[in-house]
């Protein structure tokens, strides 16, 4: 019987679980959905779950790997889903203040046939999709990263993170650009709540500057005076009228 990963040092972790990279497969998109379906059962409806890595961006090589990011509110305890994916077959490998990463098919004998990692994270940490996005949209930028990740193959295939590093430059001036060209694409979730609440005190103050205004009219002018506009006496209107309009359009 193999080693327990606990008892694995991480240089026999990288020998039981190399890198190595395929062509790009179909399946793989189908891979991602039946998952995204099995957590978002898992999952209250208030995350946002997308496909990231190399296994999203069609035509590039890719370690058969499906990487999935889920989005929590801000406002949300990050801990507080880490039962919930577990129980869905996920081992939680480390977990900081910003996020959780999750493994999900690798086991002691090495790979399963399907194998996923999560990255549980606060809304609006999702560089990630950018980068996607921008590599799908433009296939001269996905090529230059296919070949990189080549040639870094086999110098590191046991060496994870070494292999992770030397893709951080050019990961970080692509994911540059496609801020500066998408923009706020992939805005934050908001609490439903909070939003429905600042609406409601917009809505009310600029009512209440609505009231203020027309009182400031009827303290400023006698009833029945009349305004002349462009110093014309045929372009008048009392204020009786223009009272009357006021409360129309704003009560």
């Amino acid at each position: 019987m193999g080693k327990k990963w606990s008892e694995m040092t991480l240089e026999e972790l990288w020998q039981l679980f190399p890198i190595y990279l395929t062509q790009h497969q179909p399946y793989w998109q189908e891979w991602y959905l039946e998952e995204e379906s099995l957590l978002k059962t898992a999952l209250s409806s208030t995350e946002k779950i997308n496909h990231i890595g190399s296994t999203a961006i069609p035509s590039i090589w890719a370690k058969p790997i499906i990487d999935i990011l889920v989005e929590i509110p801000k406002k949300s305890n990050l801990l507080d889903y880490k039962a919930l994916i577990t129980n869905s077959g996920y081992i939680c490998m480390s977990q900081n203040e910003n996020g959780l990463s999750f493994n999900k098919g690798y086991t002691e004998n090495g790979f399963a046939e399907r194998v996923f990692h999560l990255h549980l994270r606060y809304s609006g940490d999702n560089d990630e999709l950018y980068f996607r996005d921008y590599l799908i949209e433009y296939p001269k930028v996905a090529k230059e990263y296919e070949e990189l990740k080549l040639r870094l193959w086999k110098e590191y295939e046991h060496n994870r993170d070494g292999y992770t590093n030397a893709k951080t430059t050019l990961v970080k001036k692509y994911t540059a650009q496609a801020k500066m060209i998408y923009g706020n694409r992939y805005w934050p979730i908001y609490d439903a709540e909070k939003l429905f609440a600042d609406a409601k005190y917009f809505f009310n103050a600029y009512s209440q500057l609505c009231k203020c205004l027309i009182h400031s009219v009827i303290q400023s002018f006698a009833e029945g005076q009349k305004f002349v506009r462009g110093g014309q006496a045929g372009d008048c209107i009392s204020v009786k009228k223009l009272i009357k309009s006021a409360k129309t359009h704003f009560f």
